[in-house]
């Protein structure tokens, strides 16, 4: 993997909306993060629970959708809705109960220069 760890940058390439196990409602946001090969696509998730739903407002602005102007049903309807927004993210190697994994967030933390 060359998916470079720490802050960066990355490029939405579609969203979809999912589900986690427990039930809570999630935008999986596809991205290629900057310096990566294009065959190493990740996801990052922002949920819109209600206790979430601050956070995702402003995750979502940093991808240009604004929710005083738009509605969560676009997002909903149209996987292309964030396309090629580009946006911070936070990468880093984590380990789980199947091993080490790359995890990514679009984070609100400054962009790097």
């Amino acid at each position: 993997m060359t998916i470079p760890l720490g802050l960066g940058m990355a490029t939405v390439i579609k969203t979809a909306i999912a589900y986690s196990n427990s039930g809570k409602e999630y935008i999986g946001v596809q991205v290629l993060v900057d310096g990566a090969e294009e065959s190493e696509l990740s996801w990052a998730k922002i949920y819109l629970t209600p206790p979430a739903m601050g956070i995702a407002r402003q995750k979502l602005k940093l991808c240009g959708f604004d929710c005083d102007t738009r509605t969560l049903r676009e997002l909903k309807t149209n996987e292309g809705a964030l396309t090629g927004a580009h946006v911070p993210v936070m990468v880093e190697e984590k380990q789980g109960s199947n091993g080490t994994y790359i995890s990514v967030d679009i984070t609100l933390q400054e962009k790097p220069i």
